[in-house]
């Protein structure tokens, strides 16, 4: 081979060798990238054929995930529309369903609160209405009819001729201020309430309104007092109306917390004070038929005054002291007389009931008998307190939601009762016994009310 220059030198043998060996090697390169690039493209088509089919199965799941969902809406639906028929074919938009079913559960949980107490043996019934915490329950004299004060500012008055019937029906009176007590006057239809006001406290009278042709409420206030004991706070109140009272003259007594108590008549007329010395007063205690009287105090003793009228005129001549209840080593929390005035009851800090005989001629100094001393079945440095002497000799006793019953007689723990959630505000048993359903005779039966909106109804035995 020639050029311009002149003949090329010729290729060695050896020179030959390394550019096919070079040639050789450039040719596997080739392959080796080829094969390389096939199998990189092979696991790409495997892997996208992978995703394309695992995609078609969770689309195909997809639909039916979402067929379940509808359904289990579609009965959550149904079930609220055929609890809440009448909303749901105006149209319900979501947040009232949101709504419903708030109020569904709120009452599946007030029915299982409901339950909590009507499990036991000795349950009668919840009287139900009440907006807020209930001060006080009080029976009629014939046992026919319970006033409550509430809360709410509403005294509500139900017709209790059948203890068993739910949802008993109710007259409500529209308070002026809150009432922490209530009571019936000298009828049925006579309500009197204490409430508590801002800086006094005020007693007022109401009865069935005057004018019924015209529509509103059915009772109207007759009479109210106001700084009935100034700016004390109040305890409790309690009436008895004129059937009842010993002397055919209905009274009521109201005490506060620290000071005195004091007697009315059914006009709003201020008979007498009742000054027990205090510094700080527990509980108000008053005979059935309004005769004794007494406060339970920060002292160990408890007097007692009688209240007296004179024979021919009716007049009333005022307390006097009657006599005192010594023997507790602690305060007097809370006492209680029976219906036929013979015995009462004292709860005191020391941990002890006593149970004294009180029929005794105090006119001649005779002191009144300590018959029983019963430990309290509670924890130590807990004491009752509310006590109510029931017929039979039976004492009713509370502390916090439980109600216990004990033998006046014996001592003895006869019942326990978990009654409410939220501690027990007063305890009152009815006047007269009452058949109930499937009972071979009459029982006696116990009203509690609680800061837990509710008053319950109890037989015994």
């Amino acid at each position: 081979m020639e050029t311009d220059g002149g003949p090329l030198p010729a290729m060695s043998p050896a020179a030959k060798g390394i550019l096919a060996a070079a040639g050789v090697s450039i040719t596997m390169l080739i392959g080796l990238l080829g094969l390389a690039i096939f199998k990189c493209l092979r696991r790409a088509t495997r892997s996208l054929t992978h995703a394309q089919a695992t995609k078609g199965k969770k689309g195909a799941a997809k639909p039916k995930q979402q067929q379940q969902q509808q359904r289990s809406q579609q009965q959550q639906k149904q079930q609220v529309m055929a609890a809440h028929a009448e909303p749901l074919e105006r149209g319900m938009n979501f947040k009232e369903l949101k709504e419903a079913e708030k109020r569904a559960e709120k009452s599946r949980k007030a029915a299982a609160k409901d339950d909590h107490a009507s499990g036991h043996a000795l349950f009668l019934n919840t009287l139900k209405g009440h907006g807020d915490a209930v001060h006080s329950v009080a029976w009629n004299t014939e046992g026919k009819q319970l006033v409550t004060a509430c809360e709410d500012m509403v005294v509500r008055v139900f017709d209790v001729l059948d203890v068993t019937t739910r949802n008993q029906k109710y007259t409500s009176i529209r308070a002026a201020k809150i009432p922490q007590g209530a009571g019936f006057g000298d009828s049925d239809n006579e309500v009197l309430v204490l409430m508590q006001g801002t800086n006094m406290a005020m007693l007022a009278a109401y009865g069935p309104t005057a004018n019924k042709a015209e529509k509103g409420p059915p009772f109207e206030q007759k009479w109210m007092l106001e700084n009935v004991h100034g700016k004390e706070a109040l305890l409790s109140m309690c009436t008895v109306p004129r059937a009842a009272a010993c002397a055919g003259k209905g009274i009521a007594i109201t005490c506060s917390t620290k000071k005195d108590a004091r007697v009315f008549d059914m006009q709003g007329k201020e008979l007498a004070k009742l000054d027990p010395n205090s510094l700080l007063n527990h509980s108000l205690v008053v005979s059935r038929d309004g005769r004794f009287a007494a406060v339970a105090s920060f002292t160990s003793e408890i007097r007692f005054w009688e209240l007296k009228w004179e024979k021919g005129t009716g007049a009333f001549r005022g307390p006097f002291k009657a006599m005192e209840l010594k023997g507790h080593k602690s305060q007097v929390m809370c006492a209680a007389i029976s219906a036929d005035n013979k015995r009462a009851v004292t709860a005191s800090k020391d941990g002890t009931l006593r149970v004294w005989r009180i029929d005794v001629r105090y006119e001649l100094d005779e002191d009144p008998k300590c018959t029983i001393v019963i430990a309290m079945p509670l924890p130590p440095g807990k004491v009752y307190q509310h006590v109510e002497f029931g017929p039979d000799g039976v004492i009713a006793a509370s502390h916090e939601g439980m109600v216990h019953l004990i033998s006046a007689d014996r001592g003895d723990l006869l019942e326990s009762i978990d009654a409410h959630e939220k501690p027990i505000t007063s305890l009152s048993w009815c006047p007269r016994k009452v058949k109930t359903p499937g009972a071979s005779a009459p029982h006696a039966v116990l009203a509690t009310s609680s800061l837990d909106h509710k008053v319950r109804l109890w037989r015994w035995p």
